[in-house]
């Protein structure tokens, strides 16, 4: 086995560690199925990956079958996730499938193209119905360099808008969920809770 991939499985695991032991549910099954994902992929044959590949395109299915949440394209092995703000499209799975990840990463900096044009023409629109009103529209003008971060803001919101529905699922309901603060300090507690046990088992064996 290459040293990277075994050395990637280590920190994986690591990493898995601590997000149980920090109670982070969300990013422990992301990070999780992520990585066993890719893990997988690195270390098995053709055949394999794209056994692999259709055994996790079909386990989402089943579970689109009962939340809808998303919908599946199977000869092309991409995922569909739906919701009324930003529809988002994986397919990073086509690398799995041979594709070059040149390829995949043009393809997604010419999707943000597409969406940077939407945000474009949407902003001279308004700019247009503006026109009645010279203060907000003089306002809204220096506004213009948000047309170039608005796919990345809504791809991060879907992302945020993922985890907290694995947390709703996966925690005890109440009126206030966790906020980001609070995970961060989890986090970094068990981290540092890790290195003190490291730093005290050196300092037992040095003693010997």
């Amino acid at each position: 086995m290459n040293v990277k991939i075994l050395l990637g499985i280590v920190i994986w695991l690591y990493g898995l560690s601590v997000l149980k032991r920090a109670r982070l549910s969300a990013f422990y099954f992301i990070v999780g199925s992520a990585g066993l994902f890719f893990i997988l992929t690195a270390i098995s044959r053709p055949y394999w990956v794209w056994f692999f590949t259709h055994a996790v395109i079909h386990g989402v299915a089943l579970f689109s079958d009962i939340t809808g949440w998303c919908s599946i394209m199977f000869k092309m092995g991409l995922v569909y996730i739906i919701n009324s703000g930003n529809p988002v499209i994986m397919s990073i799975v086509l690398i799995a499938f041979g594709y070059s990840t040149v390829v995949v990463g043009l393809s997604y900096l010419l999707i943000y193209s597409l969406y940077v044009m939407v945000g474009v023409i949407n902003f001279i629109s308004v700019g247009i119905l503006l026109k009645p009103y010279p203060e907000e529209r003089h306002f809204y003008k220096h506004l213009w360099w948000l047309t170039l971060t608005l796919p990345l803001y809504m791809f991060l919101t879907a992302w945020i808008r993922l985890i907290g529905v694995i947390n709703a699922m996966t925690t005890q309901a109440t009126w206030k969920m966790r906020g980001f603060t609070e995970e961060w300090q989890r986090l970094l507690a068990v981290l540092r809770d890790d290195r003190r046990t490291i730093h005290n088992h050196y300092r037992r064996r040095k003693g010997k």
